[in-house]
């Protein structure tokens, strides 16, 4: 019997309306939680998370899940920070070589107190996230055929101080313990901008050919800062890159492969 029944049975006119009552009572509750969720992210979280590097409170909410997350679940450690200035100086190009497709992730949390704005191929972008993509500072590039438009992007991002991040290599490796070829486009970058550039060497990630399974696989990751280095406005950019890869390749002690296949547009299924 139902309590609906129940109640016209006995008489009892408020025992029919209980189940309204404690139903409305329910959905008060939570859009109540929810308003007063909305109520504390604009009042004490946003505010707050709106002073870190980004300026952003989303960004800034996803910086601090991913930094959990790489030190959990990759436990992350990170190395050479002596090797960073107290206060690092304004219009950075951070490089890096590029194993794993979450270089950026761990780089970005190994540095809590800059913001990246990484430097991403065009065909690993997706047609349906640009707004994401946008909310967290990418240039887009186009990796083979060259991008004037998104070294212009970057260079106006140096002269106001920002943060660069670039892998020269453009592309992931292909094998541990082995770097190719810097790509031109780096020692471009860096002689038309003049920017300082800080060096940094990323082990132990997972090796694979998606960023969804790169997620999912555990590992040891490590990120070492070599250090900062200094380039003159107008030098030569083959001189720089290869300046860049000899230091890398002597840092890394990882052998240098002169042969790799050529680019080519191969999208991340997780990505398209």
């Amino acid at each position: 019997m139902s309590v609906e029944n129940f109640g016209e049975l006995t008489g009892d006119k408020n025992s029919a309306t209980l189940p309204v009552v404690n139903t409305l009572m329910v959905l008060t509750l939570i859009i109540g939680s929810f308003l007063a969720i909305i109520a504390c992210w604009h009042g004490l979280a946003a505010p707050r998370l709106r002073k870190g590097p980004s300026g952003d409170p989303r960004v800034e909410l996803l910086r601090f899940v991913v930094h959990g997350y790489t030190r959990l679940f990759h436990q992350l450690k990170v190395e050479g920070l002596e090797n960073l200035p107290e206060t690092p100086p304004k219009g950075l190009l951070l490089i890096s070589n590029h194993g794993s497709p979450l270089d950026p992730f761990l780089i970005q949390a190994s540095l809590p107190h800059l913001f990246i704005h990484w430097m991403m191929a065009k065909d690993q972008m997706g047609s349906d996230a640009r707004g994401f993509w946008e909310m967290l500072g990418i240039i887009p590039t186009d990796r083979i055929k060259g991008d004037t438009a998104a070294a212009l992007a970057a260079i106006r991002l140096l002269r106001r101080g920002k943060t660069v991040g670039l892998f020269p290599e453009g592309r992931l490796e292909t094998a541990p313990d082995t770097l190719l070829p810097f790509q031109p486009g780096g020692g471009t970058l860096i002689s038309l901008s003049g920017a300082p550039v800080l060096m940094v060497c990323v082990d132990g990630t997972p090796r694979t050919e998606t960023i969804a399974a790169a997620f999912f696989r555990r590992s040891r990751s490590r990120v070492r800062i070599i250090g900062l280095l200094e380039f003159g406005k107008g030098d030569d950019p083959d001189e720089i890159n290869r300046k860049l890869q000899q230091r890398m390749r002597s840092e890394s002690g990882w052998t240098q492969d002169n042969t790799p296949e050529p680019l080519i547009h191969d999208q991340d299924p997780f990505l398209s």
